[in-house]
């Protein structure tokens, strides 16, 4: 069986793997000037958990892939990314005001 790659191209793109892993782990420091939003008012309301929510399922699905095709990059960046992702979900959770927690609980939202 031939291989249709060169060595060096395979270690090119195994670069770029690596690159494209780290800049993906960076962008997820995004988020951050929310959470030090939330800090400075004590709240998150006003703010939509959909950009925070949105990745979780995403990371899933693409850590279960890594791990069918046995590809530790794939599974270590994308587990990174989802535990990043439900860390600021539930400092969302915790920053949330009572009175909204308690309207969504017991559906009196208008």
């Amino acid at each position: 069986r031939h291989c249709l790659l060169s060595s060096s191209t395979m270690e090119l793109l195994a670069l770029f793997g690596f690159w494209v892993s780290a800049m993906q782990i960076s962008l997820m420091a995004l988020p951050l000037s929310f959470v030090q939003q939330w800090y400075k008012r004590g709240s998150s309301e006003g703010f939509s958990p959909v950009q925070l929510i949105v990745p979780i399922p995403i990371q899933i699905c693409w850590t279960r892939y890594g791990l069918l095709t046995d590809d530790t990059l794939m599974v270590v960046t994308n587990a990174i990314l989802l535990a990043t992702s439900l860390v600021y979900f539930l400092i969302f959770i915790f920053y949330l005001p009572e009175k909204v927690a308690i309207n969504y609980k017991y559906n009196f939202v208008k």
